[in-house]
């Protein structure tokens, strides 16, 4: 930053001290400063290759793929060939869920740049919701070996779980947590892989890992209250439940799972009163037949 500083004290409308301060901005999450810079800079030299990259990354951070994709078009305008602009490309139209259109980019991209765990990362991401599952598991597999990451380790972790591969599942969770020691999301993921399994206790010693690491995430203290009622622990997956409430108190899942708890444990006022709340949230098909249900045995 202090470099920026200087080169800006000595040329007040040098274009790239604006675009390097407002980088710096942007990596120190001060998006208004960043705008600022990058408008000044684009006020000075149109037609900046890598400023327009820089005002495309910006645009990601703040969720607007479209107008990031404009950005990064201006980009490749000027070097049409140039592989971090193909992936840039690739990236926002993995954003827009046009699947096919990133995976040409991310093809030409790595045509040019075979080594990017970034581009590999990304071409598994647009293949898998095109149902290309053994390519995706292959593009993860690819970038994993170039570079694990965090969001590869998981993201092939829950793909190998939908190809019902938990061993491998649980494996890719756990090098999570190499890469990020204590992470919850990796304790939450292997408490799932468990829990699809139908090994509670497992599942329920994970859950507990991740709600040490984030003891207000509420999901995995839902999911650890549904391991309980399966395992026998009806009081103990009251107090989850509780717990839950608190946390989310428009949550139709806590109710709906409380109200099956409490039938369970006796309380059949406790449940009515969950289920007419739950009713009152808004239910899916799935939960308004459950409660449903509930309602219809208590009535006896």
């Amino acid at each position: 930053m202090a470099d920026c500083e200087r080169a800006l004290q000595l040329d007040a409308a040098r274009a790239e001290a604006y675009l390097w301060r407002g980088s710096v901005h942007r990596e120190r999450g001060d998006r208004a400063r960043a705008w600022q810079d990058l408008d000044r800079a684009l006020s000075l030299q149109p037609r900046g290759c890598q400023l327009r990259t820089e005002r495309g990354l910006l645009r990601l951070d703040e969720g607007d793929p479209a107008r990031a994709l404009e950005e990064f078009e201006a980009a490749l305008a000027a070097h049409p060939d140039l592989s971090g602009h193909l992936y840039n490309r690739g990236l926002a139209k993995v954003r827009l869920g046009r699947w096919q259109d990133a995976l040409e980019d991310l093809d030409r991209a790595l045509a040019r740049s075979p080594h990017d765990p970034g581009a590999h990362l990304q071409r598994a991401l647009a293949l898998e919701p095109l149902g290309r599952l053994n390519e995706a598991l292959a593009a993860y597999d690819a970038s994993i070996q170039r570079g694990p990451t965090l969001d590869a380790c998981i993201m092939r972790g829950n793909l190998k779980k939908k190809l019902n591969d938990y061993t491998g599942a649980i494996a890719d969770f756990t090098a999570a947590l190499g890469v990020k020691p204590g992470f919850y999301g990796a304790y939450y993921s292997r408490g799932l892989a468990y829990q699809e399994q139908h090994k509670y206790e497992a599942a329920i010693a994970e859950y507990g890992e991740a709600l040490s690491a984030e003891p207000a995430h509420a999901e995995s203290r839902l999911n650890r209250a549904i391991c309980r009622m399966n395992s026998g622990q009806g009081s103990a997956a009251i107090e989850d439940l509780d717990a839950v409430v608190r946390l989310r108190p428009e949550s139709a899942s806590a109710y709906v799972c409380r109200a099956g708890a409490r039938e369970r444990t006796g309380d059949r006022q406790g449940a009515a009163e969950d289920a007419r709340k739950a009713q009152s949230l808004g239910l899916n098909d799935a939960q308004r037949a459950t409660i449903d249900a509930l309602l219809k045995r208590l009535d006896k």
